[in-house]
């Protein structure tokens, strides 16, 4: 009933039909693959080029819900079309749109190396980069978690989003206020210094350590955790990285990270503590 829906004639019954169905999906096995196999994925897909804002958000989230931990609907979606007019909706002057299809992006090149390529290749690094100026904190989350999804463990994706600007936009934003952007940009940095000293470097140059060491002491042991993956990736074999991150103070924060009693936040200052000779 509700993937016939899709294709009523009033948008707001499309737009109420695109909320349920993606909230049905959410964290769904069962019913991402109902909605799937009744035909939902390509009606979804044809929406995104609805001239309706409010449409083209809730069918890009629908299919970002859809897409969530399911290689399948990943290819299904990206088989009928949908990776192009996601990249052309970051270019929305909607910032709720931009932000749905940024998710729904990085959804798609979650663990998923063809999306990653297909992806990439539609144009997207640009638009996502310049999103992370954007003053809207979910856009930029979003943006910086799709960047990080491409750049990970690819290393031309990775070149791809050093070589858009993206290392000082990113730094810039480990001191937001907000805690998911901290996350999401840390993610980001961890993927992007990956098995490159240029990028290590780089990074460094910006001024990314001294930030990453203060949020060692987040009050978010997710945002905490995330800060010291990055750093891990940023000294592992990198001697002036290592002195540099131990004068900010990474030691203690790390130690003390390491008795937070989160186990992810354990393993990451470990890690941490690991590439840095402890």
């Amino acid at each position: 009933m509700l993937v016939a829906e899709l294709s009523a004639f009033s948008v707001p019954t499309q737009i109420n039909a695109a909320r349920a169905l993606a909230n049905l999906a959410r964290e769904h096995t069962g019913n991402q693959d109902a909605i799937a196999g009744a035909g939902g994925i390509r009606r979804l897909v044809q929406l995104l080029n609805s001239f309706d804002a409010g449409m083209q958000a809730h069918a890009a989230l629908a299919l970002a819900n859809l897409a969530r931990e399911h290689t399948g609907n990943q290819d299904a979606i990206a088989g009928a079309g949908a990776i192009r007019p996601l990249v052309q909706l970051l270019n929305s002057f909607d910032a709720n749109v931009q932000a749905q299809a940024a998710s729904a992006l990085y959804r798609l090149a979650d663990d998923h190396t063809g999306n990653q390529d297909a992806i990439a290749g539609a144009g997207a690094i640009r638009p996502l980069v310049q999103l992370l100026e954007c003053t809207n904190t979910g856009v930029q989350a979003h943006a910086a978690c799709a960047l990080d999804l491409l750049a990970e463990d690819h290393m031309g994706n990775q070149r791809a989003v050093v070589e858009a600007g993206a290392i000082r936009l990113l730094v810039r934003l480990l001191s937001s206020s907000d805690m998911i952007v901290q996350h999401n940009v840390a993610r980001a940095l961890f993927s992007l210094a990956r098995d490159d000293t240029s990028i290590q470097d780089a990074i460094a140059a910006a001024g990314a350590i001294r930030p990453l060491v203060q949020l060692l002491s987040s009050t978010d042991t997710t945002v905490a955790g995330a800060a010291a993956a990055a750093l891990e990736r940023l000294v592992l074999n990198h001697p002036a990285n290592k002195s540099a991150a131990l004068a900010a103070g990474a030691y203690a924060s790390l130690r003390r990270l390491c008795e937070c009693g989160d186990p992810e936040g354990v393993s990451d200052a470990g890690d941490a503590l690991a590439a840095l000779g402890f």
